[in-house]
């Protein structure tokens, strides 16, 4: 807010007041000058040399905004001297309710399993997504009715990933975000056909190695897709997995033999 005490002395006595800024200036003024009522009817108010503003109605406006911040809907007053108006604040809007999801964790192999986290659902022409919780950097999973339809990872916001899913950018070219138009069609079908996609999130702890602390999600993702070949992750990269897979076990078979 601003103390008018110091510019209050430094502006000369004045016979007739101006009415705009432009008057103001022409007699000399360089920063307020006083009025019988602002517009908003805040009655001696100052107003600004430069731009005409109000300073009560500048001090109501920081106030309603900060109020804002701090969740309170009562009237504002402007903290000046002399009589001021009150303006009030809109009233708070309820909280929407908490999304729960009933679905149980899914057990993908082993110790490794993926709990709910959101669901896509229809919205209109389009889709949304609806999430219970965020985190940044997660290896994820997208199933209909309890089977892996894609797995994909994070490195940075789970949200902001996941839901150009349900709105892929239309203001860039479709070759450029081939994989969220491909994924948001398939979800979609899913959606028409009456099912239940859900977007899991499989907790990956930080590991060390020499010394250093690494985050081992992208290597945990290549190795589900290899052996668990999710049919939207690609079809015809799933005989190349299945390939590597198999030489993989054969491998072992002949280090354990």
């Amino acid at each position: 807010m601003h103390n008018l005490d110091f510019e209050r002395t430094q502006e000369p006595p004045m016979a007739t007041r101006p009415t705009t800024a432009a008057e103001a200036r022409a007699l000399g003024l360089t920063r307020y000058w006083p009025v019988e009522a602002c517009r908003n009817g805040h009655e001696g108010a100052w107003r600004n040399v430069n731009n005409g503003a109000c300073n009560a109605c500048k001090n109501e406006a920081a106030e309603r905004f900060h109020a804002r911040r701090r969740g309170e809907d009562a009237p504002i007053r402007a903290r000046r001297d002399g009589p001021t108006g009150t303006l009030p604040m809109p009233v708070a809007q309820p909280a929407p309710p908490i999304l729960t999801i009933s679905a149980p964790p899914l057990r993908m192999r082993g110790d490794i399993v993926a709990r709910a986290v959101g669901r896509y659902v229809a919205q209109g022409d389009g889709m949304a997504l609806q999430l219970t919780e965020n985190c940044n950097k997660a290896v994820y999973a997208l199933t209909v009715e309890e089977e892996v339809m894609y797995l994909g990872v994070t490195q940075s916001d789970l949200k902001v990933r996941t839901r150009y899913y349900a709105k892929p950018e239309k203001d860039k070219a479709e070759s450029l975000t081939y994989t969220n138009w491909k994924i948001h069609r398939l979800i979609r079908a899913e959606i028409e056909a009456g099912h239940e996609v859900l977007l899991r999130v499989i907790d990956v702890p930080w590991a060390t190695f020499q010394g250093l602390d690494y985050w081992p999600g992208v290597g945990i993702e290549h190795a589900l897709i290899d052996e668990m070949c999710p049919p939207w992750n690609g079809e015809s990269n799933q005989a190349t997995r299945k390939m590597r897979r198999a030489a993989r076990l054969q491998e072992a078979q002949r280090s354990g033999g």
